[in-house]
């Protein structure tokens, strides 16, 4: 379970993907149709929070990065099964905070 503190902040955002294929003809015409029957979100959190709140997001990514876990969606309540959609962490370091994202890739 993804720690719930810190909170993200309400400037993150979400993607509702649904992959398709597109396939243009030598007539010129489009043909379009969906390349699987799967959806997927994809979030993107990002945290202003105090030292301590990275670090207890470092100690979670070194856990759990690889693997796959649970997050509660912080408005909807939703639970998604969801995968760290990067290899790193980058934050940026203020005298008293941290600033930094993470991607969270559904399953």
């Amino acid at each position: 379970m993804f720690p719930t503190s810190p909170a993200p902040e309400y400037a993150s955002t979400e993607e509702y993907i649904i992959p398709i294929v597109k396939t243009e003809s030598d007539g010129n015409y489009l043909r379009v149709r969906r390349k699987t029957t799967k959806k997927r979100e994809t979030f993107t959190l990002k945290f202003v929070c105090l030292h301590s709140g990275y670090d207890s997001i470092r100690t979670f990514f070194d856990t759990w990065q690889g693997t796959a876990f649970t997050w509660t969606h912080p408005t909807t309540g939703v639970v998604h099964t969801v995968v760290f959609g990067q290899d790193k962490l980058t934050r940026s370091v203020r005298p008293t905070h941290s600033e930094f994202s993470i991607i969270l890739e559904e399953l």
